[in-house]
C-alpha cells in the first residue's frame, strides 16, 4: 500500500509525462459549445395564420356536410351524420400548439353539439329539445367565431350554422323562383369577364404556391382580387397583387370564394 509520498510522486510523474507529450497522454480538449436551436413561436402574428389553417379547413368541411344534412330527408340522415363524425375524428387528431388548445377544444365542442342535434332529430326526439339544442349549437358557434376573429386580429363575421329545421319533419320550404334574365348571345368578339376571388377569412398572399413560400401580403375578409389561374391540383390560386414585385401572388383556395367554379380556371404553366 502506497504512502502519501509515493502517491504524490506518482501523480506528479503523470502530470510531467502529459506535459511532455510522452506515452500518448493527450490533455482533455474543451468541448464545443452547441449552436442554439432557433425556437419558432407558432403563435406569433407571423405564424398564427398557418397554424389556424388546418382548423379552418376542417370546420369548412364540417360546415359543407352540415349544409347537406340540413337538406337531407330524416330517414336518410344516418349516412350524413357518419360523414360529420369522420370530420370530427380528423379534427380531434390534429396537433395544435399550446396557445390554440382552448380554441381547438371549442371547435370539437361545437362539432359535438351539431352531431348530437342531428342524431336526436334522426331519432325522433321531441321537437322542443331539438330546438333547444339548435340554439345552444348556434351560441357555441358564435363564441367560436369571436375567438377566431380575436386570434386573427379582425372583426368577427357571422357564419351560417346548418342545423335541422324547427319543424317536426324535415320538409324544406320552396325557395323563391329565380327571375329570368336576358339571354346574352355569345359573339366571337366578346370580351372575357374578369374572375374574382373574395376572402372568406384572413388569407395570406404568398410569393409561390405553397406554405413554404414567404408571405407578401394579406387579404382581409370580404376583400377581392382578380384571379389569373390555378395549380393543377386546385389547392392554390394565382391572383393579381400590385404590391408584389411581379404583380402577382398566390392564395390558398380554401380561404377564398371564387366568382366561378374552380374548374373554369385555366391551369398555371410555369
Amino acid at each position: 500500500m502506497m504512502n502519501f509520498k509515493q502517491r504524490s510522486f506518482t501523480v506528479l510523474s503523470v502530470l510531467i509525462i502529459c506535459a511532455l507529450g510522452i506515452g500518448g497522454c493527450v490533455p482533455p480538449q474543451p468541448s464545443e459549445t452547441p449552436t442554439p436551436t432557433e425556437i419558432i413561436d407558432h403563435c406569433s402574428e407571423e405564424h398564427i395564420d398557418d397554424q389556424l389553417l388546418p382548423l379552418q379547413l376542417f370546420m369548412r368541411e364540417f360546415d359543407d356536410t352540415s349544409f347537406v344534412a340540413q337538406r337531407t330527408p330524416r330517414d336518410q340522415l344516418a349516412t350524413v351524420i357518419l360523414a360529420l363524425q369522420e370530420t370530427r375524428r380528423k379534427a380531434v387528431d390534429l396537433q395544435v400548439p399550446d396557445c390554440l388548445n382552448a380554441f381547438h377544444e371549442l371547435q370539437i365542442i361545437y362539432m359535438d353539439s351539431v352531431i348530437t342535434t342531428f342524431s336526436n332529430f334522426l331519432g325522433g326526439v321531441d321537437v322542443e329539445q331539438v330546438q333547444a339544442q339548435t340554439a345552444q349549437a348556434r351560441e357555441i358557434r358564435s363564441v367560436y367565431e369571436i375567438e377566431l376573429a380575436a386570434l386573427l386580429g379582425v372583426t368577427p363575421v357571422p357564419t351560417a350554422t346548418f342545423l335541422p329545421p324547427p319543424s317536426p319533419t324535415n320538409t324544406l320550404l320552396p325557395s323563391a323562383t329565380p327571375i329570368p334574365t336576358d339571354t346574352t348571345i355569345p359573339s366571337d368578339t366578346a370580351t372575357t369577364e374578369p374572375i374574382f376571388a373574395e376572402a372568406i377569412t384572413r388569407a395570406n398572399l404568398r410569393i409561390g404556391a405553397g406554405m413554404d413560400f414567404n408571405v407578401i401580403g394579406v387579404l382581409e375578409p370580404g376583400q377581392t382580387v382578380v384571379v389569373l389561374d390555378r395549380t393543377e391540383d386546385g389547392e392554390w390560386i394565382r391572383v393579381e397583387y400590385e404590391e408584389a414585385e411581379e404583380g402577382i401572388a398566390w392564395v390558398n383556395y380554401e380561404l377564398v370564394e371564387l366568382s366561378v367554379p374552380i374548374e373554369e380556371l385555366s391551369i398555371f404553366t410555369p
